[in-house]
């Protein structure tokens, strides 16, 4: 354990920005606002430039190791580690810049302020009920835990790696979604050379040769909101089953038998494809084959369809992600006072028609893909639940760190060159990625012990 010391204790400063208009050519320092702050990095490039004196300039002039916090507005608390930044920029008034005192690691104190614990102080010390925002007086009063200088930075070097490795997954996830649309793209685009031999058909000739193929859900009175309970005989799909372009399960909604004798035209089948055609328009969807007894709302239209014709693994793709639908579903909502989509529009809609082997094999790739999805789907989640438990104990002054070494740069010298040299990074850490490692069990068990003092 380790005593708290106020925000105010171990800073220099804690300063309001310049009261400055953005200006989009060089007519003085960059301009740093609350805007140019997006999941958790700043484009310097992007950011714009504004006129101030020299004085104010100087006042507010960023360095390396200062942290921003935006003040006000729906980001509230939020806070930025200025890991690098231009020579000459500031901040704008509406963050609050804190500079530390010498014999704090500014790392550390960053990776506190995405705590559980900081925010409930700010949500204690937030002003305002309409507009809820924090100013100088309240950032000086918050209670910091603070351990010796070494254990600030262990614990920060600790929560950096596995931050890293949150970021490397989500890296990877979006690789993969990229990945994936260029193949598609390459297989079903203009590129291929059998591209313009295929016929162009609408979505209707490929739905399966009986009534109501193509539907869409209960209208009005037909299902009440009223009518859903949390548990029940029948499952309700919706827009939050379809919204990511992959089957998820949302929201519980359910419906009684009785009530499902009424709606039975309904029915949801295994392999059927859903369309979001209300609120986030265009998200396709593959119905799972193991689905239990379930209808649609009036949200999502549905097709079943003709597996002669086409593999619903390809429509699906093909509705949320084809340049040529895209353009079609936009010029169809051209005007309209509401965006939405309907069943005619559905139907009427245009895109080349491939042999269905092509599509069986793009249907392939895409399984292979959504394994390694949901493998670093699974890996991300086990990292975030690591990371919260590491800071919590870190926190709280709970962690055993005698197995967590300091970063290289922090080390005396003489064992930078190899004498009583502590455990190195690579023992650690990059040891355990050599190889392209999917899975970081070696650093989760790594971490484990240090969490329990193991």
């Amino acid at each position: 354990m380790f005593g708290n010391r106020t925000l105010g204790e171990i800073t220099e400063s804690i300063d309001y920005g310049v009261t400055a208009s953005a200006a989009p050519e060089p007519v003085g320092p960059k301009f740093l606002r609350i805007t140019d702050i997006q999941d958790g990095m700043v484009d310097w490039d992007r950011v714009p430039w504004c006129e101030c004196d020299s004085r104010s300039a100087q006042a507010s002039r960023l360095q390396t190791g200062d942290i921003v916090f935006a003040r006000t507005g729906g980001t509230t608390g939020k806070s930025f580690l200025i890991a690098e930044c231009p020579d000459d920029a500031v901040f704008a008034s509406y963050l609050i810049r804190v500079r530390f005192t010498r014999g704090i690691e500014p790392k550390y104190v960053n990776h506190y302020f995405q705590s559980p614990s900081y925010w409930a102080q700010i949500s204690r010390g937030a002003r305002g009920a309409a507009q809820p925002g924090v100013n100088a007086t309240t950032l000086k009063a918050l209670q910091i835990p603070l351990p010796p200088l070494d254990d600030q930075k262990r614990i920060a070097h600790l929560l950096g790696k596995v931050e890293g490795l949150i970021a490397q997954r989500k890296q990877h996830l979006q690789q993969l979604d990229v990945l994936l649309k260029s193949v598609f793209l390459e297989m079903f685009g203009p590129r291929n050379t059998d591209y313009r031999t295929w016929p162009e058909v609408e979505i209707r000739s490929l739905a399966a040769d009986h009534k109501g193929a193509m539907r869409t859900g209960p209208f009005g009175s037909n299902l009440l909101h009223s009518e859903f309970t949390e548990n029940g005989d029948v499952a309700v799909l919706g827009i939050d089953n379809a919204v990511q372009n992959r089957f998820s399960l949302g929201e519980p909604r359910f419906i009684t038998s009785e009530k499902y004798k009424e709606l039975e035209s309904y029915r949801i089948f295994p392999d059927d494809v859903i369309v979001t055609i209300m609120g986030t328009i265009g998200r396709s969807a593959v119905i799972p084959k193991d689905i239990p007894l379930a209808i649609n709302t009036k949200h999502l239209a549905a097709i079943t369809l003709n597996r002669q014709k086409a593999n619903p693994v390809f429509l699906s793709y093909s509705i949320h992600s084809s340049p040529y639908i895209l353009s079609q579903f936009k010029s169809k909502n051209r005007g309209a006072i509401m965006s939405g989509l309907n069943l005619g529009l559905i139907k009427e809609t245009k895109l080349r028609h491939p042999p269905i082997d092509l599509q069986n094999r793009f249907a392939n790739i895409h399984q292979r893909v959504d394994e390694i999805k949901d493998r670093y789907q699974q890996s991300l989640a086990d990292l975030e639940v690591l990371y919260g438990a590491l800071s919590q104990k870190a926190f709280a002054g709970e962690l055993d760190l005698s197995r967590v070494p300091l970063p290289v740069e922090e080390r005396p010298a003489r064992a930078r060159v190899g004498l009583e040299q502590p455990p190195s990074e690579e023992s650690w850490f990059d040891q355990l990625f050599r190889g392209g490692t999917y899975w970081p069990e070696a650093f989760v068990e790594a971490a484990t012990q240090a969490l329990h003092g193991s």
